[in-house]
């Protein structure tokens, strides 16, 4: 068997596939024909004989040349026979097939594999079956891919001395109908096992049988017995987990059974069913269905808690909180974060709403949300947050004042006017000198003024040496 192309998949994404054992009384093969190819012996030493030259077929044409033998053909061994096809031009009468045989019961296998598309939508037809609809707008290469073996069996009753397989256009064809091989067994005895949906089961690991996809629904026919003496019993149970049939019902024609998996079980499994009649042959037929456990359940994500801080500090996981997560599955899932913020009113600056999200190797998440305040800080210390103080940088105002933010509004001389009104050309108790624009109570200098009224300070000599005579003589005390 050729193994599928394509990236390994992990664990929890295994689809396996469900194993139908051959029906144990007895399933004679009378056809295998080789559909537009040549007589070829498969590795079991099977001969299927070509269909060129039998007369079992209307209409149908060929391929100019097989596909190279150095194409592989997925799902199968006998890529020989996927290689060649014989294919109903559509402008021509439909494709039919007549065996040979006598009446009963039959089962019909069709072997298809798309080697000439690579994409799903470019071919499209029907089959039918002794005049019973079998496949209806069927495309090969949907769901499996191209150069891929897909089998069809279908069971049938003949109450003629043929079997019919017709290649109908379906309702919106595309392209040729087309078979590459064909295979017939004469049913007797045993009961078959016509369908097993899903063909495998694919179970969340903690689940039960409440969960649907926890059940396989299997149906079998039995040409020979009545169907409701069908008897279904579990042949080999699971390794692990445990089975049941959904309603007890364990007869009939079709049955339903339930796999729940052990406590804290990882790992797949598998059971295997069998099918019996109350034939004095006593037919039976067993199916195996493989079970992979899946991870559906998200982690479980611890948020940390609501925080409120100023805005001069850090809102970094570091400082507000680093949420956590743990997975049954998952020994490190990863945790994100996106922010989101609000504008408010003072005195709160703004909020933030911290989305985490902590994400598993299966894909599943959990999310929670975490509030952080950030509220308006107070640099200078004075009581008032910068927000509602207009002197932010001042410890001793909230406003301007009349001498703004940064300069006190004082009156030394409680005369009435701040000491800030000073300027550079005066002061506030009338003097037309000083500097440094502080009002200090001290009377203003004496001006020496030219002719023209220009002036400027005097300064007296006595102010620094006392009083001198005339002739420079110190004065006696």
């Amino acid at each position: 068997m050729k193994t599928p192309r394509g990236p390994a998949y992990l664990a929890a994404a295994v689809v396996a596939t469900c194993f139908i054992a051959p029906p144990i009384v007895h399933a004679q093969t009378i056809y295998r024909l080789n559909c537009g190819g040549p007589d070829y012996v498969d590795p079991a030493g099977n001969t299927w004989q070509s269909d060129n030259g039998t007369g079992y077929f209307n209409v149908g044409r060929t391929l100019p040349s097989p596909l190279s033998d150095s194409i592989d053909i997925i799902g199968t061994e006998l890529d020989t026979l996927y290689r060649t096809e014989r294919f109903d031009a559509r402008e021509t009468p439909n494709m039919i097939y007549t065996l040979p045989v006598a009446p009963g019961y039959y089962l019909v296998k069709l072997h298809f594999a798309e080697i000439y598309w690579t994409k799903a939508n470019r071919r499209r037809f029907d089959v039918l079956i002794e005049g019973e609809l079998e496949l209806v707008n069927y495309d090969i290469i949907d769901g499996i891919g191209p150069l891929t073996a897909d089998i069809r069996q279908f069971v049938t009753v003949v109450n003629d001395a043929s079997l019919e397989i017709e290649f109908a256009p379906s309702t919106t064809p595309l392209d040729n109908a087309k078979i590459s091989a064909i295979e017939v067994e004469q049913i007797t005895a045993a009961p078959l096992i016509t369908s097993v949906t899903p063909q495998s089961l694919k179970v969340p690991y903690i689940s039960d049988c409440g969960n649907t996809a926890n059940r396989v629904t299997l149906t079998a026919d039995d040409p020979d017995t009545d169907l409701a003496l069908l008897t279904w019993t579990l042949h080999k149970a699971p390794t692990r987990g445990t089975v049941a049939f959904v309603g007890n019902v364990a007869s009939g024609a079709q049955v339903q059974m339930c796999y729940t998996p052990a406590a804290g079980q990882k790992q797949n499994d598998s059971f295997t069913l069998r099918v019996a009649d109350n034939d004095p042959i006593g037919g039976f037929t067993d199916v195996k269905v493989a079970v992979t456990l899946i991870d559906a359940v998200p982690p479980i994500l611890s948020c940390p808690a609501n925080v409120t801080i100023v805005s001069d500090e850090s809102s970094e996981p570091s400082a507000t909180g680093q949420a956590t997560a743990t997975d049954a599955f998952d020994a490190s899932p990863v945790v994100s974060f996106t922010d989101e913020v609000e504008t408010r009113t003072c005195p709160e600056s703004i909020r933030i709403l911290r989305r985490w999200t902590a994400r598993d190797f299966s894909g599943n998440s959990a999310t929670c949300v975490q509030t952080i305040k950030v509220f308006t800080g107070d640099l200078d210390g004075d009581g008032v947050v910068d927000c509602e103080d207009e002197c932010p940088l001042d410890q001793f105002k909230t406003e301007p004042g009349i001498c703004g933010c940064g300069r006190s509004d004082a009156d030394a001389n409680n005369d009435g006017k701040p000491d800030c009104s000073l300027t550079s050309s005066g002061s506030n108790n009338g003097g037309t000198g000083g500097s440094g624009g502080v009002d200090n109570g001290e009377p203003p200098a004496p001006v020496a003024q030219d002719c023209c009224g220009g002036g400027a300070p005097m300064l007296l000599p006595f102010l620094l040496v006392g009083r001198r005579r005339r002739n420079n003589k110190p004065l006696r005390t």
